[in-house]
């Protein structure tokens, strides 16, 4: 063979490694698109059911308003109840201290 015939029998073979390589790495890429669009697919669903049990409905609050104002409104539910809780909160101590002070009282009409 001439050194021409060697040189394109060689570029060749590393178009066909070359080709192999690229193809490999495709189908990988391929695999992971599916993975990540799961995961995305999953994470989404899931979001959707915590945005349920927050708005305490069936999805329809997100239905209707859409995901993002859905969120957004998750914020304010979310917000109203640590208020709400605190608010318990302070309530209960002071019901505490009314019940101490009432024993105390008792105590000392004793």
């Amino acid at each position: 063979m001439s050194r021409q015939g060697i040189d394109l029998e060689q570029m060749r073979g590393r178009a066909k490694r070359d080709a192999s390589l690229l193809l490999s790495a495709v189908l990988r890429l391929c695999d992971e698109v599916e993975r990540v669009t799961q995961e995305r697919d999953d994470a989404r669903r899931e979001l959707r059911n915590l945005l349920a049990v927050i708005h305490r409905d069936n999805g329809t609050h997100t239905y209707e308003r859409g995901l993002l104002q859905s969120i957004d409104d998750a914020h304010t539910v979310w917000g109203q109840l640590v208020v709400s809780q605190e608010a318990a909160q302070r309530e209960i101590e002071h019901l505490r201290r009314v019940c101490v002070e009432k024993k105390e009282r008792e105590r000392d009409e004793r």
